[in-house]
């Protein structure tokens, strides 16, 4: 079994300023930066605040349920109900 971190994890940089973070929800943040913005503020926006408007051109909180969708649905058997509760259960740590 994966060891689960009560500590959110810090923003993931994916490329040209566009970042992924886990919230202590289980919902996942999607964040488009303004060039020269700091990513450090990212962490301190709540969740289901909208960020500061110097900050983010997109920001978006996916809730647990569809990043699993979203997860399985990109893999390379998409969608199912095997990839689903395997999609939910990497995310909610138990898999």
């Amino acid at each position: 079994m994966i060891e689960v971190n009560d500590k959110t994890p810090r923003p993931y940089h994916a490329r040209d300023g566009l970042y992924f973070q886990r919230l202590p929800s289980g919902a996942v943040r999607l964040a488009q930066l303004y060039p020269g913005a700091d990513p450090e503020r990212i962490e301190k926006v709540p969740e289901m605040q909208e960020p500061p408007a110097d900050l983010a051109a997109l920001w978006y909180e996916i809730l647990p349920s569809e990043w699993a969708s979203l997860v399985a649905a990109v893999s390379a058997p998409g969608e199912t109900g095997l990839t689903q509760a395997l999609a939910e259960a990497l995310h909610r740590g138990g898999a």
